[in-house]
């Protein structure tokens, strides 16, 4: 039986632990371009249009799960090509 993810599933915001809550901040504002929404002592919300998607926490004592490769990837969908094209330009505008 092959088991499939129904069409409008949507997924919540992702949470991921940094060591460098002003590095980490950079990349997600400067190239991917969101926003910053709330900002804590070592916390930060990242999204667009005061909708959240990232959630960012400082802990620079985090270090990877041993034995495992650790978060590989996250997807952000965009509503169109022209969308993407936008996004990819700004990437390899920044060195990405």
């Amino acid at each position: 039986m092959e088991y499939q993810v129904h069409p409008e599933t949507k997924i919540g915001r992702v949470h991921l632990t940094v060591t460098d809550l002003a590095r980490s901040l950079a990349f997600y504002t400067e190239r991917l371009g969101l926003q910053a929404l709330r900002h804590g002592a070592n916390a930060t919300l990242l999204g667009v249009d005061k909708r959240v998607i990232l959630a960012l926490t400082e802990n620079p004592d985090a270090r990877p799960a041993g034995r495992t490769t650790g978060l590989f990837h996250f997807a952000v969908l965009v509503p169109t090509r022209s969308d993407l094209a936008h996004a990819l330009r700004r990437l390899v505008e920044k060195g990405t």
